[in-house]
């Protein structure tokens, strides 16, 4: 039996966050999904980022952006895409026919009115 790995994602953040930086462990690809829902973060209305990352080629990815919008796309293996959900306080759902993992980059409170893109906050589903 091999010893389990482990990968950690390291985000820094220059001036705009005060030098801080991120550092997450990456969920094994055993643990994916297909079916996400995405739900606005409470007291916020902007949006958020959501960043969808493939485990197989030509994974077929189904976004539905809450506001009757779809949006469809194929990855590859390893590649990514990033959505920009506007939620409007409404659930969006992410779908794929193989398994994908989902990060949530919460974006800044001021949305689109600061050079702040996003808060320093990311999540994975």
């Amino acid at each position: 039996m091999y010893p389990p790995y482990y990968i950690f994602y390291h985000l820094y953040c220059n001036d705009f966050c005060l030098q801080d930086h991120l550092v997450e462990q990456m969920p094994p690809v055993s643990s994916w999904g297909k079916e996400y829902i995405v739900t606005p973060t409470p007291g916020r209305t902007v949006g958020e980022y959501y960043r969808i990352i493939a485990s197989e080629p030509n994974t077929a990815v189904i976004v539905d952006r809450s506001d009757g919008l779809y949006e469809t796309f194929t990855l590859g293996k390893g590649e990514f895409t990033q959505v920009n959900i506007q939620t409007g306080g409404v659930s969006g759902s992410i779908y794929a026919d193989k398994p994908i993992m989902v990060v949530m980059f919460m974006k800044s409170q001021d949305g689109a009115q600061s050079s702040q893109v996003w808060d320093l906050l990311v999540f994975y589903f």
